[in-house]
Protein backbone atom coordinates (compact mmCIF):
# COMPACT_ATOMS: atom_id res chain seq x y z
CA UNK A 1 0.00 0.00 0.00
CA UNK A 2 0.93 3.50 -0.60
CA UNK A 3 0.61 6.47 1.19
CA UNK A 4 -2.70 9.07 -0.38
CA UNK A 5 -0.68 12.31 0.30
CA UNK A 6 2.85 11.55 -0.58
CA UNK A 7 2.98 8.25 -2.10
CA UNK A 8 5.60 6.48 0.22
CA UNK A 9 5.41 2.75 0.50
CA UNK A 10 4.30 2.16 3.48
CA UNK A 11 3.59 -1.63 5.32
CA UNK A 12 0.29 -3.21 5.42
CA UNK A 13 -2.02 -2.70 8.07
CA UNK A 14 -0.10 1.49 8.72
CA UNK A 15 -2.15 3.93 10.29
CA UNK A 16 0.08 6.59 9.67
CA UNK A 17 2.28 7.74 6.96
CA UNK A 18 6.06 6.89 8.44
CA UNK A 19 7.26 10.09 6.29
CA UNK A 20 4.50 12.61 6.18
CA UNK A 21 2.40 11.64 9.27
CA UNK A 22 -0.87 11.45 6.86
CA UNK A 23 -3.59 9.50 8.43
CA UNK A 24 -3.98 6.40 6.18
CA UNK A 25 -7.63 5.95 5.34
CA UNK A 26 -8.12 9.61 5.18
CA UNK A 27 -9.15 12.03 2.50
CA UNK A 28 -6.35 14.32 1.64
CA UNK A 29 -6.99 17.80 3.03
CA UNK A 30 -7.64 20.80 0.78
CA UNK A 31 -4.74 23.49 0.35
CA UNK A 32 -5.70 26.20 2.95
CA UNK A 33 -6.19 29.50 1.03
CA UNK A 34 -5.43 33.11 2.28
CA UNK A 35 -9.04 35.11 2.98
CA UNK A 36 -9.23 37.98 0.44
CA UNK A 37 -11.68 40.13 1.88
CA UNK A 38 -8.91 43.03 2.16
CA UNK A 39 -9.04 43.42 -1.45
CA UNK A 40 -12.57 45.44 -1.85
CA UNK A 41 -10.87 48.00 0.98
CA UNK A 42 -7.79 48.64 -1.47
CA UNK A 43 -10.33 48.81 -4.26
CA UNK A 44 -12.07 51.60 -1.81
CA UNK A 45 -9.21 53.13 -0.78
CA UNK A 46 -8.25 53.88 -4.63
CA UNK A 47 -11.83 55.51 -5.29
CA UNK A 48 -11.65 57.56 -2.32
CA UNK A 49 -7.88 58.92 -3.62
CA UNK A 50 -9.47 59.41 -7.33
CA UNK A 51 -12.99 60.86 -5.88
CA UNK A 52 -10.31 63.35 -4.39
CA UNK A 53 -8.23 64.58 -7.19
CA UNK A 54 -11.25 66.34 -8.94
CA UNK A 55 -11.18 68.48 -5.44
CA UNK A 56 -6.93 68.71 -5.87
CA UNK A 57 -7.36 70.18 -9.88
CA UNK A 58 -10.12 72.21 -8.89
CA UNK A 59 -8.02 73.62 -5.82
CA UNK A 60 -5.27 74.60 -8.09
CA UNK A 61 -6.18 77.34 -9.73
CA UNK A 62 -7.24 79.31 -6.74
CA UNK A 63 -3.11 78.99 -6.22
CA UNK A 64 -1.93 79.76 -9.34
CA UNK A 65 -3.56 83.02 -9.80
CA UNK A 66 -2.13 85.52 -11.93
CA UNK A 67 -0.42 88.31 -9.74
CA UNK A 68 -1.21 92.06 -11.38
CA UNK A 69 1.93 93.13 -13.17
CA UNK A 70 2.85 96.35 -11.57
CA UNK A 71 5.96 97.00 -13.29
CA UNK A 72 4.17 96.84 -16.53
CA UNK A 73 1.60 99.20 -15.44
CA UNK A 74 4.48 101.94 -13.85
CA UNK A 75 6.03 100.98 -17.81
CA UNK A 76 3.03 102.10 -20.01
CA UNK A 77 2.69 104.99 -17.50
CA UNK A 78 5.87 106.37 -17.63
CA UNK A 79 5.49 105.87 -21.98
CA UNK A 80 2.90 109.00 -20.81
CA UNK A 81 4.61 110.59 -18.69
CA UNK A 82 7.80 110.61 -20.58
CA UNK A 83 6.35 111.94 -23.41
CA UNK A 84 5.13 114.77 -22.12
CA UNK A 85 8.19 115.59 -20.57
CA UNK A 86 9.64 115.23 -23.89
CA UNK A 87 7.18 118.06 -25.20
CA UNK A 88 7.93 120.58 -22.02
CA UNK A 89 11.53 120.33 -22.98
CA UNK A 90 11.31 121.09 -26.28
CA UNK A 91 8.91 124.27 -26.15
CA UNK A 92 10.90 125.26 -23.20
CA UNK A 93 13.73 125.12 -25.45
CA UNK A 94 11.75 127.61 -27.84
CA UNK A 95 11.71 131.76 -28.04
CA UNK A 96 9.93 132.87 -25.25
CA UNK A 97 9.80 136.45 -25.52
CA UNK A 98 10.12 139.45 -27.75
CA UNK A 99 11.72 143.18 -27.41
CA UNK A 100 9.26 145.07 -27.39
CA UNK A 101 8.98 147.99 -29.24
CA UNK A 102 10.37 150.44 -26.61
CA UNK A 103 13.25 148.20 -25.52
CA UNK A 104 13.78 148.30 -29.16
CA UNK A 105 14.08 152.66 -29.09
CA UNK A 106 16.30 152.19 -25.75
CA UNK A 107 18.34 149.92 -27.50
CA UNK A 108 18.71 152.20 -30.63
CA UNK A 109 19.51 155.20 -28.20
CA UNK A 110 22.01 153.13 -26.91
CA UNK A 111 23.70 152.09 -30.08
CA UNK A 112 23.67 156.21 -30.59
CA UNK A 113 25.25 157.29 -28.14
CA UNK A 114 28.01 153.97 -28.20
CA UNK A 115 29.32 155.61 -31.53
CA UNK A 116 29.46 159.10 -30.09
CA UNK A 117 31.34 157.71 -27.07
CA UNK A 118 33.09 154.98 -28.42
CA UNK A 119 30.88 152.54 -26.27
CA UNK A 120 29.18 149.05 -27.26
CA UNK A 121 27.24 148.54 -30.13
CA UNK A 122 24.22 146.25 -30.36
CA UNK A 123 22.94 146.59 -34.18
CA UNK A 124 22.35 142.71 -34.67
CA UNK A 125 20.49 142.86 -31.34
CA UNK A 126 17.55 139.49 -32.15
CA UNK A 127 14.04 140.36 -32.03
CA UNK A 128 12.93 136.90 -29.91
CA UNK A 129 14.80 134.93 -27.14
CA UNK A 130 14.64 132.07 -25.64
CA UNK A 131 15.24 131.22 -22.10
CA UNK A 132 18.58 130.08 -22.46
CA UNK A 133 19.55 133.31 -24.28
CA UNK A 134 18.56 135.52 -21.06
CA UNK A 135 21.92 135.69 -19.56
CA UNK A 136 23.55 137.31 -23.05
CA UNK A 137 20.05 139.63 -23.44
CA UNK A 138 20.48 140.53 -19.48
CA UNK A 139 23.92 141.77 -19.73
CA UNK A 140 22.52 143.02 -22.49
CA UNK A 141 20.41 145.08 -20.98
CA UNK A 142 22.77 146.13 -18.15
CA UNK A 143 24.79 147.83 -20.53
CA UNK A 144 22.09 149.73 -22.23
CA UNK A 145 21.13 150.75 -18.78
CA UNK A 146 24.36 151.95 -18.10
CA UNK A 147 24.77 153.91 -20.92
CA UNK A 148 20.82 155.24 -21.76
CA UNK A 149 20.38 155.63 -17.59
CA UNK A 150 22.55 158.78 -18.07
CA UNK A 151 20.39 160.70 -20.10
CA UNK A 152 17.01 158.85 -18.53
CA UNK A 153 15.33 157.70 -15.62
CA UNK A 154 14.92 153.99 -17.84
CA UNK A 155 18.42 153.01 -16.60
CA UNK A 156 16.28 151.81 -13.20
CA UNK A 157 14.10 149.60 -15.04
CA UNK A 158 16.31 148.17 -17.33
CA UNK A 159 18.00 146.92 -14.46
CA UNK A 160 16.17 145.32 -12.55
CA UNK A 161 14.71 143.66 -15.86
CA UNK A 162 18.48 142.32 -15.86
CA UNK A 163 17.79 140.91 -12.63
CA UNK A 164 14.67 139.40 -12.73
CA UNK A 165 16.16 137.54 -16.57
CA UNK A 166 18.72 136.28 -14.41
CA UNK A 167 16.98 134.57 -12.09
CA UNK A 168 14.45 133.38 -14.75
CA UNK A 169 17.55 131.90 -16.57
CA UNK A 170 18.68 130.17 -13.69
CA UNK A 171 15.60 128.59 -12.44
CA UNK A 172 15.17 127.51 -15.97
CA UNK A 173 18.35 126.23 -16.34
CA UNK A 174 17.80 123.65 -13.13
CA UNK A 175 14.22 122.45 -14.07
CA UNK A 176 15.55 121.52 -17.61
CA UNK A 177 18.70 119.72 -15.99
CA UNK A 178 16.61 117.82 -13.86
CA UNK A 179 14.18 116.89 -16.25
CA UNK A 180 16.46 116.24 -18.83
CA UNK A 181 18.26 113.72 -16.13
CA UNK A 182 14.92 112.32 -14.90
CA UNK A 183 13.59 111.44 -18.55
CA UNK A 184 17.05 109.89 -18.91
CA UNK A 185 17.08 107.53 -15.64
CA UNK A 186 12.97 106.69 -16.14
CA UNK A 187 13.76 105.45 -19.67
CA UNK A 188 16.32 103.47 -18.19
CA UNK A 189 14.16 102.19 -15.05
CA UNK A 190 10.73 102.58 -16.81
CA UNK A 191 9.20 104.32 -13.70
CA UNK A 192 8.99 107.97 -13.06
CA UNK A 193 11.02 109.79 -10.53
CA UNK A 194 12.03 112.44 -8.38
CA UNK A 195 14.47 114.69 -10.80
CA UNK A 196 12.19 114.63 -12.79
CA UNK A 197 8.97 115.80 -11.06
CA UNK A 198 11.27 118.52 -9.20
CA UNK A 199 12.37 119.42 -12.47
CA UNK A 200 9.20 119.49 -14.03
CA UNK A 201 7.66 122.10 -11.44
CA UNK A 202 10.54 124.40 -12.03
CA UNK A 203 9.76 124.60 -15.71
CA UNK A 204 5.90 125.00 -14.75
CA UNK A 205 6.67 127.92 -12.53
CA UNK A 206 8.54 129.35 -14.76
CA UNK A 207 6.19 129.28 -17.71
CA UNK A 208 3.46 130.78 -15.12
CA UNK A 209 5.57 133.79 -14.20
CA UNK A 210 5.95 134.41 -17.60
CA UNK A 211 2.35 134.20 -18.40
CA UNK A 212 1.02 135.69 -15.72
CA UNK A 213 3.79 138.48 -14.76
CA UNK A 214 5.85 139.54 -17.82
CA UNK A 215 2.30 139.54 -19.73
CA UNK A 216 0.78 141.49 -17.42
CA UNK A 217 1.25 145.14 -16.39
CA UNK A 218 4.58 144.92 -14.71
CA UNK A 219 7.56 147.20 -15.52
CA UNK A 220 9.11 143.82 -17.48
CA UNK A 221 6.46 143.69 -19.66
CA UNK A 222 7.01 146.95 -21.21
CA UNK A 223 10.33 145.68 -22.44
CA UNK A 224 9.96 142.08 -23.55
CA UNK A 225 6.73 140.48 -24.36
CA UNK A 226 5.63 137.06 -24.11
CA UNK A 227 5.59 134.66 -26.56
CA UNK A 228 1.89 132.45 -25.18
CA UNK A 229 2.12 128.81 -27.29
CA UNK A 230 5.51 127.65 -26.48
CA UNK A 231 5.08 128.94 -23.01
CA UNK A 232 1.74 127.65 -22.58
CA UNK A 233 2.19 124.29 -24.33
CA UNK A 234 5.55 124.11 -21.81
CA UNK A 235 3.12 124.49 -18.63
CA UNK A 236 0.64 122.54 -20.04
CA UNK A 237 2.58 119.51 -20.92
CA UNK A 238 5.10 119.83 -17.56
CA UNK A 239 1.38 119.41 -15.31
CA UNK A 240 0.17 116.36 -17.39
CA UNK A 241 3.31 114.86 -16.99
CA UNK A 242 3.19 115.48 -12.99
CA UNK A 243 -0.19 114.13 -12.83
CA UNK A 244 0.05 110.99 -14.96
CA UNK A 245 3.06 109.83 -12.88
CA UNK A 246 1.71 109.94 -9.36
CA UNK A 247 -1.16 107.46 -11.05
CA UNK A 248 1.84 105.31 -10.75
CA UNK A 249 2.23 105.27 -6.61
CA UNK A 250 -2.01 105.78 -6.29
Amino acid sequence: MYCTNCGTKLPDGAAFCQKCGNRIGAKAQPAATMPVAAAPKAVASDSKENASAPKAAAAAPKASAVVPNKSGAASKSFLLSGGLALVALVTGSMPWVYLTSRLSQLVATANSIGSVIGGSSYADVATSYGVWQFHDLAEMLRDVAHVVGVFSSSGDSLGQAAQALDLAYYIWLAGMVLTSAGVILGFMRQRPNSALRVGLILLICIACVFLFVVGGSSDLSQLIETAPLPVIVCAGAGIASVVSSKKVHA
